[in-house]
């Protein structure tokens, strides 16, 4: 009976020492807009940063851009294939080395509807 209980309590300490939190699931499809503010970047509650929104996407995924907006500040270290779909919003991609270095809005527009994939 005391090995019984020993062993219990053993097994108890164990499971109570070692837990550890789940893994985070990635979408596969993430969200972004210059109003955001979740944490998860999903449609009800997109990401405010697209650095925020690459680091809750698959490989392989997409993020999607819910509306126009100035996402200049935020910066993006891309580190897997990902697209970005910008579906029916004005979207402009600008070059870092352009406006870091000149202060010029150097740019290439892309028309509405229109996507990027970048790998």
């Amino acid at each position: 009976m005391t090995k019984v209980a020993s062993t219990g309590m053993l097994g108890l300490l164990l499971a109570v020492c070692l837990h550890t939190a789940p893994a985070q699931a990635l979408n596969n499809k993430s969200w972004v807009s210059s109003t955001g503010g979740g944490a998860t970047c999903t449609r009800a509650l997109p990401c405010a940063t697209f650095q925020a929104a690459h680091d809750q996407t698959n490989a392989g995924g997409e993020i999607g851009v819910v509306d126009s907006g100035d996402y200049s500040g935020s910066g993006l270290v891309i580190n897997r294939a990902i697209s970005i779909i910008a579906e029916g919003v004005d979207a402009t991609i600008l070059s870092p080395t352009a406006w870091e270095a000149a202060g010029s809005a150097s740019h290439t527009p892309l028309a509405p509807r229109s996507s990027s994939r970048i790998a």
